[in-house]
C-alpha cells in the first residue's frame, strides 16, 4: 500500500487535529464545570501561604487578571499546547510526511497522548515541551543569528516559569543539554553562547529542584493556597482536592501510592516499550545510544515516587522526540514503518495517564479508535436516547 505525500498529509494532520479537538474538548467540558481538581487546580497553586513549589505560574495569573477568570486560564492553558502542535506540523513538513516521522510525532504516547485520555492534557510539563521547540527551532529552523540568539533567550524565560511552576520541569535538563550543544553547519559563531545557555539552564534546574524540595509544602500550606484561590473567585468544588490537595503530601503517601499500584502497573510495561518504538528504531537512537539513555534515565525517579505512568513515558517520549527533530532528517528514518503498519501504530492502542490502584476489570482502552467509537456510541444515545 503506498499513499502520495499529499493523503501523508492529510492522514497526520487529521490525527493531529482530533487529538487536539479531543483535548480542548475534555478542557472546556471541565470549565464549564467549574474547573478540573488537577488540569485546572495545578495552574492555579500560588503563594498564598509564601513561597512554595510550582507556585509561579499561579501567582503571576491571579495577579494580572480578573477573579474567577476560569476561560482565560483555558486560554492561556491552550496556549503552549498551540505551540507543541506547530512544531508537530513543523517537523511533518521537514521530513515530508515519511511514514516514521508520522509513528514518532503522532504517536499514542507523544501528540496523541493529549487526546485520547481526558486526564492528560493541560499539564504543566507543556511548558517544557515549549521550551524544547524553541530551542529545536533557533537551531533547525531560522537562519538569522539574531532570531536564533532570541528565541534561545526566550526558551530560558520560559524555563524559569517552567520549573518554578512545575520542580520537575528539571528533568528535561539532559535533553536541554543535547539540543543546546549541537554543532549544525554554519553556526560556529554560537558555540559559545549555547554552552552559556547550557550552564544557564542547569543552573536554573537546580535552584528550582532544589527549593521545591525544601519548600515542598504541608497540609496547612495546601489550606492556605485552596483560600487565596477561593478568595480569587475560584468556586469550583472540585479546585481543592487534587492537585493544590497535592501540596501537602509526604514521600511517604506518594511511595504507597505506587507500592499499591502493583502489580495493577505491570500493564505499563508492553505499553512502554510501544511507546519507545518509532524512537528506538530509529537511526538518530543508533547513533546517539548514550544520550538516549541519559535522557530516558533522568525520568526513572518520577516511576518510584508518582503513580501518573502515562505522563512520565509521554515526557520521555517527547524529550527524545525534540533531540531527534535537530539532528539530521535521515535520523528520524526507520524501515520498521509501512503505511500498514503506522496506521495499526496510531490507532490501535492508548496511554492512560494513572489508573486507579483498585482498578476492576479488565485495563481500559485507550487510543483514536475506542475515542471515536465512544463519541459515536455518545452521539447516538444522544439522539435517540
Amino acid at each position: 500500500m503506498t499513499l502520495s505525500l499529499r493523503s501523508r498529509a492529510l492522514f497526520s494532520y487529521a490525527v493531529l487535529g482530533l487529538a487536539a479537538a479531543f483535548m480542548l474538548y475534555y478542557r472546556a467540558k471541565d470549565t464549564l464545570a467549574g474547573g478540573d481538581d488537577y488540569q485546572t487546580a495545578d495552574w492555579l497553586i500560588n503563594y498564598g501561604a509564601g513561597f512554595v513549589r510550582r507556585g509561579l505560574f499561579g501567582e503571576l495569573f491571579l495577579a494580572v487578571t480578573p477573579p474567577g477568570s476560569l476561560w482565560l486560564l483555558f486560554l492561556v492553558q491552550a496556549l503552549p499546547y498551540a505551540v507543541v502542535f506547530a512544531f508537530a506540523a513543523w517537523l511533518l513538513r521537514r521530513y515530508e510526511f515519511s511514514w516514521s516521522v508520522i509513528a514518532l510525532v503522532c504517536g499514542p504516547a507523544a501528540l496523541g497522548f493529549f487526546g485520547w485520555d481526558p486526564g492528560a492534557g493541560f499539564r504543566k510539563e507543556v511548558l517544557t515541551y515549549v521550551v524544547l521547540a524553541l530551542l529545536v527551532w533557533s537551531v533547525a529552523s531560522v537562519t538569522r543569528s539574531g532570531v536564533r540568539v532570541a528565541l534561545s533567550i526566550l526558551a530560558l524565560l520560559v524555563f524559569v516559569l517552567a520549573v518554578f511552576s512545575w520542580e520537575t520541569s528539571a528533568l528535561f535538563l539532559p535533553a536541554i543539554v543535547y539540543v543546546l550543544l549541537r554543532r549544525p553547519e554554519g553556526q560556529e559563531s554560537l558555540v559559545v553562547l549555547r554552552r552559556w545557555l547550557a550552564g544557564a539552564f542547569v543552573l536554573v534546574g537546580a535552584v528550582g529542584l532544589a527549593l521545591g524540595t525544601v519548600f515542598h509544602g504541608t497540609t496547612e500550606t495546601a489550606a492556605a493556597v485552596c483560600d487565596t484561590v477561593r478568595a480569587n473567585g475560584y468556586d469550583g468544588a472540585a479546585l481543592c482536592s487534587g492537585a493544590i490537595d497535592a501540596i501537602g503530601w509526604t514521600s511517604g503517601y506518594t511511595l504507597g501510592s505506587v507500592a499499591a499500584s502493583f502489580p495493577l502497573y505491570l500493564g505499563y510495561l508492553p505499553l512502554l516499550a510501544l511507546a519507545v518504538l518509532p524512537i528506538v528504531a530509529s537511526r538518530w537512537f543508533r547513533s546517539n545510544l548514550v544520550w538516549g539513555i541519559v535522557i530516558a534515565a533522568a525520568f526513572l525517579p518520577l516511576f518510584v515516587i508518582v503513580t501518573d505512568y502515562g505522563r512520565w513515558i509521554n515526557m520521555l517520549v517527547m524529550a527524545l522526540l525534540f533531540c531527534i527533530a535537530v539532528g539530521k532528517p535521515e535520523g528520524a528514518l526507520s524501515r520498521v514503518w509501512t503505511p500498514l503498519a503506522v496506521i495499526l501504530y496510531l490507532t490501535l492502542w492508548g496511554l492512560p495517564h494513572w489508573l486507579p490502584a483498585d482498578l476492576e476489570g479488565a485495563w481500559p482502552w485507550f487510543g483514536l479508535l475506542p475515542s471515536l467509537i465512544d463519541t459515536a456510541v455518545d452521539g447516538m444515545r444522544a439522539v435517540f436516547g
